[in-house]
Formats: structure tokens, sequence, C-alpha cells
């Protein structure tokens, strides 16, 4: 495949944060809808930029589009915004 001097630009070229590809433990959380609870469970982020990241979890239909992310080994939950979504993946903003 031709890269971007040769005319085709690839979506990876496209994209404002590179992304680093990562195997972090982590802990997602969320209120449930209507505010009837507690979710957390854990996840694993794949990969990670400036602009956000993609986690793995067992259940990501369980969680809202507005969650937080507690990375094993840094004190600070981070709010984030899903803007993708699988059965088992998560993309945050």
């Amino acid at each position: 495949m031709m890269n971007a001097q040769q005319g085709i630009v690839f979506y990876e070229d496209l994209r404002d944060h590179p992304r680093r590809q990562v195997r972090l433990d982590a802990m997602l959380s969320c209120m449930k809808s209507g505010l009837r609870g507690y979710v957390a469970q854990p996840a694993m982020v794949l990969n990670l930029s400036e602009g956000g990241c993609m986690v793995s979890c067992t259940d990501a239909d369980r969680l809202t589009n507005d969650v937080h992310i507690q990375i094993s080994g840094l004190p600070a939950r981070i709010a984030c915004a899903v803007v993708g979504r699988t059965s088992i993946r998560l993309n945050l903003q």
C-alpha cells in the first residue's frame, strides 16, 4: 500500500494525537441510568493518547456513556465520555 507521500493518507495519519499501545489495569465506574446505583468493573487499557483511550472490559453494556477511569498505580479518577463501544470495548475521550 502506498504512503501519504505517494497520494494515499492512512487513517492513523489523520489523528490529532498518536496512539501508544499499552496494557494497563484499570477500574471503570459510573452511576446506573436513572441514578439507581453504582456500577464498577475491572478493565484493561489497550491504547492511550492525549485525546483518549480504548479499554477492554467484560460487560461494556452495563456502563453508561459517562464513566470514570482509574488506572492502577495512579491516584486520579478521570471523567470520560464514551465515544464508541462494542459489547467488550469502549473508546473513551
